[in-house]
């Protein structure tokens, strides 16, 4: 009989742990029904200027009783093109549960024609969406699912999306809905060319690049000359809009040939590539985003560290430079080259005891949260405290806007602001989640005015709080230009201007206060 006690000491501690694990999943099991409102930032806006493959522009009233798949994607991501097909393949096999898929992009219409025709696109195609709204997406391609309840119930990378989009349909509850999808309609009118402008063929440009990527190592300055004539024939002689997203979308397959120029050491082209880079950051582009790119990307691939021709070249147009957003990246190129003012600027941190702006607290937050989401210890026994507490306060968060948001529940949000202010896990995260939250589309297109004015008077007093996490600063300030600020003392909002860009000491937010500024006392100077 003693001898059979082991074994029943082993079975004792096997039925405990059973049970341990037994109650711990259903325990699991109640969580993740109450814990859903913790991906959710609310649904994103959909306020594109045109739209493809709908006949009216989709709004989530009209959505409202249907799930949907939105992607954030842009054409010059690889990665998001890749997954059009897959894209297309759901929306064709879910189209009788009444799945609409959204795919959402800032570029504008004009610049997505030939990409979309070019691979069949087949769903809904929101394009045009400013930069500053759903700013709470940080990478792409992003992905959200909306159940048919107006719920984001999932959020992240579109990894095996076919698969998830398949496990939800099932439980979606919705057949044989009508759809949405109206092929090859549009809501805006393409603007025709005006007479004397050159023509502009993407699919000829995307052919070109592939031909000289293909013979990189081989091809001499002669071959690739075509490629910068669809640059320099789309510089403005009218106001055309189009001419831009020629001269963008040129600018893109440039960085990808000099990228692979790079790789097989054809010195002679590179030469000749960075002599076009040159001529182009000092060339009268007109367009402050093209400008950006130009100065931010040809670069990357085109010169290399101390380049003295680069640094002079970028010190004369930081003293003509009229964007505040296009002097920071001149800022940030310039140092990223020029070995001294790199070594300065860290002296000058160090001096100053901050720590690099690209290393911040907020960054790290997230990456706790997204590693501490996939071990299996937190599957199988829940997260920490400190992502517990998060996620009660998610919940909190989702309930106020899912009902009937008023001017006294938008106005909570700022005292949650303020009640989290720590540089704790839970803090950092949850102030995020109050900025994106407040960025929600049923809070900033609400047609009740108190609750439209509550919602900028709140964001205003966010952004003078001054965040100590320059990130959160930067998304505040984006925050605001997205929602508006009409309703607020206009004398009042220039002087706090003033003070906030004389005390901000990160070059980024600065530039987005004068960006707010200029559009209030001078837009021209941001055309």
């Amino acid at each position: 009989m003693y001898a059979r006690r082991p074994y029943w000491r082993a079975a004792t501690c096997i039925a405990l742990l059973l049970g341990i694990g037994l109650v711990r999943v259903g325990a699991q099991a109640q969580d993740s029904s109450r814990a859903a409102p913790a991906v959710t930032t609310g649904l994103p806006s959909l306020s594109g200027t045109g739209w493809f493959n709908v006949d009216k522009p989709l709004t989530w009233e009209r959505l409202r009783g249907r799930p949907v798949l939105v992607e954030f994607w842009a054409t010059w991501c690889a990665p998001c093109v890749a997954n059009i097909p897959v894209l297309c393949k759901l929306q064709d096999t879910c189209r009788e549960q009444g799945l609409v898929i959204i795919g959402i992009t800032h570029e504008p219409p004009e610049r997505l024609e030939t990409t979309l025709q070019r691979r069949n696109a087949n769903y809904a195609i929101c394009a045009g969406q400013p930069e500053t709204h759903n700013s709470f997406v940080r990478s792409i391609p992003y992905a959200m699912f909306v159940n048919p309840s107006g719920e984001v119930v999932w959020q992240g990378f579109p990894d095996d999306l076919e698969n998830r989009v398949r496990t939800w349909m099932k439980t979606s509850g919705v057949r044989n809905a009508d759809s949405l999808i109206v092929p090859e309609a549009r809501t805006w009118k393409p603007v025709s060319r005006p007479r004397g402008a050159a023509a502009f063929d993407t699919a000829r440009l995307i052919e070109l690049t592939e031909k000289l990527v293909a013979k990189a190592d081989s091809i001499s300055p002669k071959d690739i000359g075509p490629l910068y004539e669809f640059y320099w024939r789309n510089l403005p002689r009218t106001d055309w809009k189009g001419d831009s997203s020629a001269r963008y979308e040129s600018i893109r397959y440039a960085c990808i040939l000099t990228k692979a120029l790079k790789s097989t050491g054809n010195s002679a082209a590179m030469e000749s590539m960075r002599r076009e880079c040159f001529a182009r950051i000092a060339g009268p582009e007109p367009d402050s985003l093209i400008r950006s790119a130009m100065i931010m990307y040809m670069t990357r691939y085109t010169c290399e560290p101390d380049d003295s021709d680069l640094i002079r070249l970028l010190e004369s147009r930081l003293k003509a430079e009229p964007h505040p957003v296009v002097r920071y990246d001149i800022e940030e190129t310039l140092e990223r080259f020029d070995s001294r003012r790199r070594r300065e600027a860290h002296e000058r941190l160090n001096r100053e005891g901050r720590r690099p702006s690209e290393s911040t607290k907020i960054n790290d937050a997230e990456e706790y949260e997204r590693v501490t989401r996939s071990k299996w210890i937190t599957r199988w026994f829940g997260p920490p405290a400190e992502l517990r507490k998060f996620d009660a306060y998610c919940q909190t968060a989702a309930r106020r806007v899912s009902g009937a948001p008023n001017a006294e529940s938008v106005r909570a949000f700022l005292a949650d602001y303020r009640a989290h202010g720590s540089s704790s896990v839970s803090d950092l995260l949850i102030r995020q989640r109050v900025l994106d939250t407040l960025g929600d589309s049923r809070l900033a297109d609400h047609a009740d005015p108190s609750v439209r004015r509550a919602l900028q008077e709140t964001v205003f007093e966010i952004v003078q709080m001054a965040d100590l996490e320059y990130p959160l600063r930067n998304r505040a300030i984006k925050l605001q230009m997205q929602v508006g600020y009409d309703s607020l003392e206009r004398d009042r909002v220039l002087l706090v201007l003033d003070r906030l860009i004389r005390s901000e000491q990160s070059g980024h937010p600065r530039s987005l206060l004068e960006v707010w500024k200029l559009q209030m006392t001078d837009p021209a100077k941001l055309e």
